[in-house]
C-alpha cells in the first residue's frame, strides 16, 4: 500500500470511528470532536508527546476562559477589548507557525468558553468540561490511528507563515474580521449558535487563501458543497435512522474528501474547511433531540452561509488595503 493509501485509510477510519463515538456517547459539545480529530489526522504525525502538548494548551486556555467568565464577563467594554487582544496574539502565533489545531483550541478556550458565563458561570464550566473531554478524545484517537496506520519516516517540515503579509498585519486583519462576530454573540447571547463562531474563527486563520479572488470563490463554493452534503446526509438519516447506515454514510463522505484534504493541492485547506463544516453541522443536528431539529439545521446553514460570505468579503477588502499600505506603488 502506498503512503497516500495509508493516510487516506487512516483518515477515513479515524473520522468514521470518531463521529460514531461522539453520537453514541453524546457528551456535552461532543459534535466538535470529529472536527478536531479531522484537523489532527490531516496534519503531521501525532504521538504521545505532541498529544500531551496539545492537551496542555487546551487545559491552560480552558482555565483562562473560566477565569474570564468569573471576572470580567459582565463588563462589556473590558471584555470585548480583552477578546480582541487575545485574538490578535493567537492569530499572530498562528501566522508564525503555531499548528492550526492549537490555534483553534486557544480560540475556543479563551473566547468561546466565557460567553455562556453571562447568565451563569456554571454554563461556562459545563462548556469547558465538554471542550476538554472532546479534545482529550480527539487527541487519543489521533495517537491511536497514527500508531495503527503509521507514516513512513520523513524529514521534519519547518513551520512556515500562512500569509506573505507580516504576521502582525495578517493577525490584525483576522482579528478585525472576527471580533465583530464575537461581539454579536456576546451581545445577543447566541450560545445555541456557537457552531457558527467555531467555523468563522477557524476560517479566519488563513488570510491569504480567504482573501484572494480564487481562494475566496473556491471557499464559498466548497462550503456550499459541504452544506449540500450535510443537508442530503441529514435527510437520509432522518428517513433511515439506523446506526449502520450512518456509519456507511460518514465513511462515504470521508472517502470523498480524504484525497483532496490530504493532497499537496493549494486548495486542500478549503476542502478541509468544507469537511469540518459538514461534521459540525451534522453532529450538532443529530445531537439535537427537539422536534424543530430540521428547521434549526436549515437555519444554521443559512446563517453559516452569511457568516462565510461576510468573512471572505471582509478579508478581500482589508487585505487589499493592507497590500497597498505595506507595498506602496512607485511614484509616477
Amino acid at each position: 500500500m502506498s503512503i497516500d493509501d495509508i493516510r487516506s485509510l487512516r483518515f477515513i477510519a479515524g473520522i468514521t470511528s470518531g463521529f460514531m463515538l461522539a453520537q453514541l456517547v453524546n457528551w456535552p459539545l461532543a459534535y466538535i470532536m470529529p472536527m478536531l480529530l479531522a484537523m489532527l489526522l490531516s496534519g503531521p504525525t501525532v504521538d504521545l508527546k505532541t498529544g500531551g502538548l496539545f492537551l496542555a494548551v487546551i487545559f491552560g486556555s480552558c482555565a483562562f476562559g473560566l477565569l474570564l467568565s468569573m471576572s470580567v464577563i459582565n463588563l462589556p467594554i473590558v471584555c470585548i477589548a480583552l477578546f480582541g487582544l487575545l485574538l490578535l496574539h493567537i492569530y499572530r502565533a498562528g501566522n508564525l507557525g503555531l499548528p492550526p489545531f492549537a490555534v483553534t483550541l486557544l480560540i475556543l478556550g479563551v473566547v468561546v468558553i466565557p460567553l455562556p458565563g453571562l447568565p451563569s458561570v456554571h454554563l461556562s464550566w459545563m462548556l469547558a468540561k465538554g471542550l476538554w473531554l472532546s479534545s482529550l478524545i480527539a487527541v487519543s484517537l489521533a495517537v491511536l490511528f497514527f500508531s495503527v496506520f503509521p507514516d513512513t519516516p520523513e524529514p521534519e517540515a519547518k513551520s512556515s507563515p500562512l500569509s506573505p503579509l507580516p504576521a502582525d498585519i495578517a493577525a490584525l486583519i483576522s482579528t478585525l474580521i472576527v471580533l465583530p462576530l464575537v461581539t454579536v454573540f456576546y451581545t445577543l447571547f447566541w450560545v445555541d449558535m456557537i457552531v457558527l463562531l467555531i467555523v468563522s474563527t477557524n476560517l479566519a486563520q488563513n488570510v491569504d487563501l480567504a482573501a484572494s479572488a480564487k481562494g475566496g470563490t473556491s471557499l464559498l463554493a466548497a462550503n456550499l458543497l459541504g452544506g449540500l452534503f450535510a443537508i442530503g446526509t441529514y435527510h437520509l438519516l432522518v428517513m433511515a435512522p439506523n446506526p449502520f447506515f450512518m456509519l456507511a454514510l460518514i465513511a462515504l463522505i470521508a472517502t470523498v474528501f480524504a484525497r483532496k484534504i490530504l493532497s499537496d493541492d493549494p486548495m486542500a485547506p478549503i476542502y478541509g474547511t468544507a469537511f469540518s463544516t459538514v461534521l459540525l453541522l451534522l453532529g450538532s443536528a443529530i445531537s439535537n433531540d427537539s422536534k424543530d431539529a430540521t428547521e434549526a439545521f436549515i437555519t444554521r446553514i443559512f446563517l453559516l452561509s452569511l457568516a462565510i460570505t461576510y468573512v471572505v468579503g471582509s478579508f478581500a477588502l482589508l487585505k487589499r488595503a493592507a497590500d497597498r499600505w505595506h507595498y506602496p506603488r512607485p511614484a509616477g
